[in-house]
């Protein structure tokens, strides 16, 4: 089974990295030294000796693993427009004023992604290291 549709992007993924310590299934390693870096997706156990610390590693998280993350924290709505994208929408009621974001995908985890890199860049929810 390809895995890689399932998972986060390697550009999402290491724009996660920045925010939050995934515990995740699935990582994006490289092969190989820049710029020619082959990168692959798949389970630790896959590639051997690779640690999920070593450099050329990113957690390739799922869209429950990055869902979890937010949900108790904040309302999250997901829909599928038109059986082909993906809306996440995140609403905050405070003091009678509604703020609210989307973010839209192809996939869920790539919307889920997406949003959770928002929420952190705009202090939104706290980094997770």
């Amino acid at each position: 089974m390809n895995i890689e549709p399932h998972v986060a992007s390697l550009e999402l993924s290491k724009e996660l990295e920045k925010y939050v310590k995934l515990d995740t299934c699935f990582y994006w390693v490289g092969n190989g030294f820049e710029p020619n870096v082959m990168w692959e997706v798949g389970s630790l156990e896959d590639f051997g000796n690779i640690k999920p610390t070593d450099k050329q590693v990113f957690p390739a998280p799922l869209a429950s693993e990055i869902s979890d993350i937010i949900v108790g924290r904040l309302q999250i709505d997901r829909y599928i427009n038109s059986g082909s994208e993906w809306g996440i929408f995140w609403r905050e009621n405070m003091h009678m004023v509604c703020n609210t974001h989307k973010e839209y995908s192809s996939t869920e985890v790539e919307g889920y992604a997406k949003m959770l890199i928002y929420l952190y860049e705009n202090k939104l929810i706290k980094e997770n290291k």
